[in-house]
């Protein structure tokens, strides 16, 4: 995609997968560069630029304006002489005014300014003629963005995609995100990569490779080969591809190891959640949208019976999808004729809309 893609590209996966970590990995690469100039094209220019949209950082790292605002900054550094084009107005002021730092605090660039500068900067870059430069957007954690009544994440989308129908061609974006509905519906499938489908094998490998440069975890290789083995296994299985659930977890044990517990300690960890990772998923529950908290909490309070009567998987997909009309009517199932039948293109839409609904409601916690 890099050398010969284009549109926008999607890294899509759980918390904790690793999504952030390879945007900055990819945005690092030496070789990132070199496969964009293939597509950039002999005579054009290739300018990369990045954003990383954090909910816990400053107001401009959680809202559209401070997207434009870093992309239009590094754009206009890779390619100043654009400036004057972009900001008219401003440069003609500028041109009137003494030159000096001085004059600097007289000029105030506003949202506006900004949001008008950067559409005529992506414009311009379709115009090859006017411009001769390729830009290719690396845009992480669009989910953390916040939302208000003017910006949300469809209209996120429909901006981005925006952007690229509006540069004919001269513009590209990769872009990672948690599996919202939203995104998962809009953004193309094909240009899409699920993160915790490709991590197994480096998962498996980081665990063992954690683990093996303990003296005590090696004699207990020897001791209990098939103990340990089971162990390995089972570690790596039950992150479910999240590197963030597997690094606390492989960190207590290495440090279960280096206090020589006896064996069957350790293998209790396997069945603790980390109080780092309880953070974390307090914080996630902790967004869960207000309107959406009485199914969440259901489907929550569900599977955990489930857990308690070991009966795990008797909630199904097709039962939740069932969920939102009890919630609105409590006594439907009272009234529902017990000989009722579903036909097969009833259950598929229901599954289909269920599905979505599910990763919307609960906040990617249930899937």
């Amino acid at each position: 995609w890099l050398a010969a893609g284009d549109n926008v590209f999607h890294i899509t996966g759980k918390v904790g997968s690793g999504k952030s970590t390879l945007m900055k990995y990819i945005c690092d690469h030496p070789q990132t560069a070199e496969h964009l100039m293939k597509w950039a094209g002999p005579g054009n220019k290739l300018v990369m630029a990045h954003f990383f949209f954090a909910r816990d950082g400053n107001m401009h790292r959680r809202k559209l304006t401070g997207l434009r605002r870093a992309l239009l900054a590094s754009v206009l550094a890779r390619v100043p002489d654009e400036i004057p084009h972009v900001f008219p107005g401003i440069w003609q002021r500028l041109g009137t005014m003494p030159y000096g730092a001085e004059t600097l605090n007289h000029i105030v660039i506003t949202d506006q300014d900004i949001q008008s500068a950067f559409d005529l900067l992506i414009s311009r870059a379709g115009n090859n003629t006017a411009t001769g430069h390729r830009v290719c957007f690396f845009i992480d954690a669009l989910d953390q963005l916040e939302e208000d009544i003017h910006s949300g994440y469809s209209d996120l989308v429909e901006l981005l995609r925006k952007w690229v129908d509006v540069s004919n061609g001269a513009v590209k974006m990769c872009v990672a995100t948690r599996e919202f509905p939203v995104f998962l519906q809009q953004l193309h499938p094909v240009k899409r990569v699920r993160l915790q489908d490709y991590t197994e094998a480096d998962i498996k490998s980081f665990v063992y490779y954690s683990l093996s440069k303990d003296p005590y975890f090696r004699r207990l290789e020897i001791d209990r080969p098939k103990d340990v083995e089971d162990f390995t296994r089972s570690l790596s299985w039950s992150s479910e591809g999240v590197f963030l659930w597997i690094r606390y977890v492989v960190q207590a044990v290495r440090k279960a190891l280096e206090n020589r517990a006896p064996w069957p300690k350790i293998r209790q960890l396997l069945d603790q959640t980390p109080t780092e990772i309880e953070q974390h998923f307090k914080t996630l529950q902790s967004s869960i949208r207000r309107e959406d908290r009485a199914e969440a909490y259901s489907v929550f309070a569900l599977l955990r019976m489930e857990g308690r009567v070991g009966r795990i998987g008797t909630f199904s997909l097709l039962s939740y999808a069932f969920l939102a009309d009890i919630i609105e009517e409590s006594d439907l199932a009272k009234r529902y004729p017990i000989e009722a039948t579903l036909d097969y293109s009833e259950i598929g839409v229901r599954l289909e809309d269920a599905s979505i609904r599910l990763r919307g409601s609960c906040a990617g916690l249930v899937e």
